[in-house]
């Protein structure tokens, strides 16, 4: 990795060429988020982000959650933090789900953030999942926002 630092800008380019095409895309993806938050060096750090992903990475079987996965379980946290306790009809309306859905995720929050023994723990840890993509959680390493087991 400290190699690819010290190459020149047209080394580079012609070593990354020869990259996996997965590792490329996740490259350029981060280049062009990077870009986009006006970070300067953006190229340096997208290759430094990309080759630490994958000596970290490479090789595990891993699932990236599509958008929609991760969409929901953000609305999720949000639902739980607004929920007051009288306001399921309110909330129904504003995420345009059931009521019964609605308690169902509040379940499932409550299971996450209180750690509800009656669920089964990989409830607990089911956005924190969904978020990171990694499904070899350790319950060890798993913490609240307070820096809390959740186990």
């Amino acid at each position: 990795l400290q190699t690819l630092q010290t190459l020149k800008p047209d080394e580079r380019s012609d070593l990354t060429k020869c990259w996996p095409s997965t590792l490329q895309s996740l490259c350029e993806l981060m280049r062009i988020t990077l870009e986009g938050q006006a970070i300067s060096n953006s190229v340096q750090i997208s290759e430094q982000l990309a080759t630490t992903l994958s000596s970290y990475l490479g090789g595990r079987d891993l699932s990236i959650p599509n958008g929609e996965r991760l969409k929901d379980a953000l609305r999720d946290i949000r639902i739980w933090r607004e929920f007051k306790g009288d306001n399921l009809e309110s909330l129904s309306r504003d995420y345009g789900l059931t009521e019964r859905r609605i308690s169902k995720v509040i379940a499932e929050q409550r299971a996450i953030h209180e750690g509800a023994p009656s669920l089964k723990p990989e409830l607990w840890f089911k956005n924190r999942d969904v978020i990171f993509g990694i499904y070899e959680v350790d319950p060890e390493l798993v913490l609240d926002g307070e820096g809390r087991r959740l186990t």
